[in-house]
Order: C-alpha cells, then structure tokens, then sequence
C-alpha cells in the first residue's frame, strides 16, 4: 500500500465518519 492509497482510504473514512455524525445530529434534533 503506498502513501497515496493510505492517504485516500483515511479520506475517505474520515468523509464517511463526517456525515454519519452530521447525518445522526439532524435526526436528533
């Protein structure tokens, strides 16, 4: 895995972790 890749993947589950928090704030309120 290159840097580039391992970069991409923490991307994309720091995109993911985002709008599941952003996603569970708007049901709450």
């Amino acid at each position: 895995m290159t840097a580039e890749t391992f970069a991409l993947a923490i991307g994309l589950l720091a995109g993911a972790a985002i709008g599941s928090i952003v996603t569970g704030l708007g049901v709450m309120r």
